[in-house]
């Protein structure tokens, strides 16, 4: 299978109806290929944590700084959801943001776009989970499948079937809510009161979700919004800066036997600073990544493997986990040095995931615009009734 066979649903691309401007071109490039890095990302850590003993807990001979080196580059998961956030932010909430400014938001059309998005692929990803959840003890209850699909986890309840990457779905839920709740409060004069609980439902659930990235969405979306014309070496400088010394301080703040008593941890911020920063730095990367137009040789091959790899990226960030979990079952557990069989392990977990994410991507989430395309037809006959129904 060619992977541009996978090129049709890239996300990076603005709408039809998007406008271009001064401030960019339709295209966003390197986006596709920037998603596909955090979700693979995520895919390591996750794939090293597994098949390998925490740093501190090797043999001495191997706790090398060439060996924690390569542990501190596999333990980026909780950067990489961050850049995802921001990401989100950046595609969703800022053209959101946009059409709200401009008058032209329509929460028909937001509303099915974004349900779509999330459960064409969530939905499998739930079921493969409960699979998976035979062969190890996990609540695979279906009070848990229901929370986890209305953004409850870590709410009421637990990430389904030991799937730990769906905590981050609650939030990408009620940033949504969010944002259509303020598009349909701005559109009309005076309060509407179904918007204005919307708003204040995700203001209190975000009493007990983290804050935090609720600031670095909003970081996106604003960065979508105002966006320089042109590239600045400044700019590429201050987001590089930004985003090395806010991943400094979100380890330092994690707990990890290999970071603990560091003399540089009084240098750095709190982890929830560290996230704002990281945030920051991402969200002006992407403004510059998406100025530099990729025109020809290798730079231009490699952006455009992005769209194909970033395509099933949503798919690989759900169903990895479950993945590996049962690989776990099958013998692959955690080694307690490197050596063949661990290091065998790990490579296995990752291209089980790659494998695995490929081809529940063909089967759900590349039908996506065709299920959104019926949800939109459907929403336009009954729409049509309706105004039939009024008349008469």
């Amino acid at each position: 299978m060619h992977l541009m066979d996978l090129s049709h649903l890239t996300h990076s691309a603005m709408p039809p109806d998007a406008p271009i401007g001064p401030q960019g071109p339709s295209r966003l490039h390197w986006l596709d290929l920037l998603r596909f890095l955090a979700a693979f990302a995520v895919v390591v850590v996750h794939a090293r944590g597994h098949a390998l003993v925490e740093f501190g807990s090797l043999p001495p001979e191997q706790r090398t700084n060439a060996v924690f080196a390569l542990f501190a580059l596999t333990r980026v998961g909780s950067e990489a959801v961050t850049i995802f956030f921001v990401l989100s932010g950046f595609l969703v909430g800022g053209k959101a943001l946009e059409r709200i400014v401009a008058g032209r938001f329509r929460l028909a059309d937001y509303a099915i776009d974004r349900i779509s998005r999330i459960y064409v692929p969530l939905v499998p990803a739930l079921c493969l989970s409960a699979l998976v959840a035979g062969f190890i003890p996990a609540d695979r209850s279906p009070l848990s499948f229901l929370g986890n699909l209305v953004g409850l986890s870590g709410i009421a309840v637990e990430p389904f079937g030991l799937n730990r990457p769906l905590w981050s779905l609650s939030y990408e839920i009620w940033f949504y809510v969010l944002a259509g709740a303020i598009g349909i409060a701005a559109s009309v004069r005076g309060l509407h009161l179904r918007a204005a609980c919307a708003i204040i439902l995700v203001a209190s659930l975000f009493t007990v979700l983290s804050p935090t990235y609720l600031f670095c969405w909003v970081i996106g979306a604003l960065a979508y919004w105002r966006r320089p014309a042109r590239p600045s070496i400044a700019l590429w400088v201050t987001a590089f800066v930004l985003m090395a010394y806010g991943t400094l301080g979100v380890e330092i703040g994690m707990v990890s036997d290999s970071v603990k008593g560091l003399g540089i941890a009084r240098f750095v911020p709190s982890w929830d600073i560290s996230h704002i920063l990281l945030s920051t730095g991402t969200a002006i990367l992407i403004q510059q990544l998406i100025l530099w137009e990729p025109k020809r040789g290798w730079v231009a091959w490699v952006e455009r493997v992005g769209t194909p790899l970033g395509a099933f990226s949503y798919t690989m960030y759900l169903v990895h986990y479950p993945i590996i979990r049962y690989l776990v079952t099958r013998g692959h557990d955690r080694q307690p040095q490197i050596d063949g069989d661990s290091v065998g392990s790990m490579l296995l977990m990752i291209a089980a995931s790659l494998l695995g994410s490929v081809v529940m991507y063909l089967l759900f989430e590349r039908h996506t615009a065709a299920v959104r395309r019926f949800l939109k037809s459907l929403w336009a006959r009954r729409g049509g009734r309706d105004a039939m129904d009024a008349s008469t």
